[in-house]
Order: structure tokens, then sequence, then C-alpha cells
């Protein structure tokens, strides 16, 4: 039995060394247009561009990656991006580099062509190979698009909610809760208070539509939030 637990070890460490699960590759240190590489278990990573600019500086591409034979590179096949782009009647405020820097911007969402892209992850010269301390993809891609302010339902964020269990809220409640979600992807409010509040709240606006940013929760429970809202306000 020890032989056997020992052997496993042996296997399982391994398979965690050639599986890469928990490593970034990072080549954003050399110069400024490089790439992070974040490696998740069961195959999916997440690859942060740094395109160059002070605010809209980051592609955000979600796909999978399966390591070669060689174990010094990995084959990426990309599903989606998202990223923020200037708005449409945006205006210059500021030149970066060879970049410029708008007063406003919006979410944007493609689709990948879906072809395989072939990585070295041979940390060399200025790139590095390291460990990240993400434990999902989702906890990454947050921390790269959201604002980082102080929630209060963020809740609303990672989990289905239900009609049940928002009878306790007011209708005041529900509306900050529901423009919660938008403040933390930077929203920029028209409405006084709302701006004023969520300011308070260390969030800051910069966009004026953040739609595609939205996760699979949050769309759901925006609809959820404002059925009952709705229900309040008539009370």
């Amino acid at each position: 039995m020890k032989t056997f637990l020992i052997s496993f070890c042996f296997v399982f460490s391994y398979f965690a060394l050639f599986a890469q699960a928990g490593k970034v590759y990072s080549e954003s240190g050399c110069v400024s247009g490089e790439s992070d590489y974040y490696f998740f278990a069961g195959g999916g990573v997440v690859v942060v561009e740094t395109v160059g600019g002070a605010l809209s500086n980051e592609y955000i591409s979600v796909g999978t990656w399966k390591q070669n034979s060689d174990k010094s590179s990995v084959d990426i096949v990309l599903e989606y991006s998202k990223y923020i782009k200037p708005a449409p009647d945006a205006k210059v405020i500021l030149p970066v580099g060879a970049k410029l820097e708008y007063d406003k911007y919006i979410a944007a969402y493609t689709k990948s062509d879906g072809k395989t892209k072939t990585v070295s992850i041979q940390a060399e010269g200025c790139s590095e190979y390291k460990n990240h301390a993400y434990m999902n993809a989702e906890e990454l891609i947050d921390a790269c698009l959201r604002n980082k302010g102080k929630r209060k339902y963020a809740f609303v964020s990672y989990r289905a909610v239900s009609e049940e269990e928002l009878q306790k809220y007011s209708a005041e409640e529900l509306r900050l809760m529901r423009n919660e979600i938008y403040a933390s992807y930077g929203y920029m409010f028209k409405d006084a208070k709302l701006k004023s509040y969520f300011q308070s709240c260390g969030f800051y606006g910069i966009m004026t539509d953040v739609d595609a940013f939205l996760n699979d929760f949050e769309e759901a429970n925006i609809l959820v939030i404002k059925k009952v809202e709705k229900q309040k306000g008539q009370n």
C-alpha cells in the first residue's frame, strides 16, 4: 500500500506539473503589447493582453488550452474577448504614447476566430513563468473588469436570486442592488443621487454602456430584481 501511495503521489505531482494549472506565463513586463496567459485546471485559460493606454489597456480573452508533448509550449483556442473601447461620441482628453485616452467608453464583446495558437511557456529574458493566486477564471476576469469599490450586494453577481428572497428588501434597496452591478463595471450614472452614492462607495464612472460585461447571473438577476422592484413600488 505504501508503495502504491508513493507511486500515486509521484504521478499526481508529475501531472500537476505537466498540466500547468495555476501557472501564469507573463510577457507583459517586457514591452507594451504583450500578454499574460493564466492557466486553470480543467483546461481553461484567460489571456490578459496589454495594448497600451492608461484606461483602455486590456483585452480579456477566454478559451481553452492543451499542453504539447514537449512540455514547453501549449495550444490555445480562444472563444471570446471582453474589452473597453471609446464610446461613439467620446472625446480625446489625453494622448498616452501612441494611444489616445477618451472621456468615456463602452464595453465590448467579440467572438474569437477559433484558430489554434501555439504559445511557448519557456521563460526567457524578461518573461516569467510563475504561480498565480486565482482560484478560477471567473475570479481573474472579475479582477480585470470590475472597479475596486465597496459592494453591499455582491452576491447578485455570483449566484441566482429568487423573488422570494428579495422580498425582505425595500424598493430603494433593490434599486441600489440592481445599479450596483453596473457601478461595479464603472458605469457613468446620469442620475445625480446614484452617481453620488456610488462615488462614495469608491466606484468611478467612465463607461456609458457595460452590458457586454454582464455575466449570466447578472443578466438573469437584473430581470428578477426589476420585477420585485416594480411590485414594491406599486404597494
